[in-house]
């Protein structure tokens, strides 16, 4: 497995871009813990927008959604892939650099509740879990950005209009949660809208010499179809034998 693991990254070295997501993780963390001194980000609207823990469900969506979707577009194609993680990933670094040299927080998330129910508890544990700092751009705003404009510039995936439509959706509701939930301020969102802004011809106006080269989407499309087609075989090889009564004789 190894060897197959080794020979596989030498063929399609672009594929080891997976191991950003890792990265990115640790490098918030370690940005958390860095005695920084934060300026506070917020405006009038913020104090307008009402608390609602129901959007903590397509906040913690966007983990499956931008992660999720990094891995995926592995098997699309070399240049959708590229593209995603020149945008998306390239756009999230710069999210962390910014944070880094311009250290930001917000002030105003809620210290108590007057109700307690499953989601109150998601918003504690988010609130537990990360610290109201280094929020300006807003990665969770930018990473649902970088992937509904990578779903909807594929040809593989913007042929049926329900895909691009419904990411587009899970993209609002997302960037609607981080304000709804309180986890960052309408600045923010509108940093990260900018920079995804900005750097939209960067992803998918320059064509770049690496988008040409071998597909690791055509190798893991034939290796999963082989496996599909070994379990369908494995399958049926086994109906004769489970069709059998209980004295051995097929029925």
């Amino acid at each position: 497995m190894l060897r197959k693991i080794r020979e596989f990254l030498h063929t399609y070295p672009y594929a080891l871009l997976l191991i950003y997501p890792v990265v990115h993780v640790l490098f918030f963390f370690l940005l958390n813990q860095l005695p920084l001194e934060h300026h506070l980000i917020s405006c009038s609207l913020d104090a307008k927008i009402p608390f609602c823990e129901w959007f903590i469900i397509p906040y913690f969506i966007w983990f499956i959604f931008l992660f999720g979707g990094m891995i995926f577009f592995l098997f699309v194609s070399r240049e959708d892939f590229l593209r995603m993680a020149i945008y998306t990933m390239g756009g999230l670094l710069i999210c962390l650099m910014t944070c880094l040299i311009y250290p930001t927080a917000i002030d105003f998330r809620p210290t108590a509740f007057d109700r307690s129910n499953p989601l109150i508890w998601l918003v504690k544990f988010i609130y537990a879990s990360d610290e109201p700092w280094n929020v300006c751009p807003s990665m969770h705003c930018y990473g649902a950005i970088g992937i509904t404009v990578a779903i909807c510039k594929s040809r593989a995936l913007n042929r049926r209009w329900y895909v691009p439509a419904g990411s587009i959706l899970l993209c609002l509701l997302i960037c609607l949660s981080t304000m709804l939930i309180k986890q960052h301020s309408f600045v923010d969102f509108l940093a990260a809208a900018a920079l995804a802004f900005v750097l939209y011809p960067v992803g998918y106006c320059v064509h770049w010499k690496c988008l040409q080269g071998p597909d690791a989407a055509l190798y893991l499309r034939t290796c999963l179809r082989a496996a599909n087609k070994k379990g369908r075989n494995d399958f049926h090889d086994r109906q004769p034998h489970q069709r059998a009564d209980r004295n051995g004789r097929s029925r």
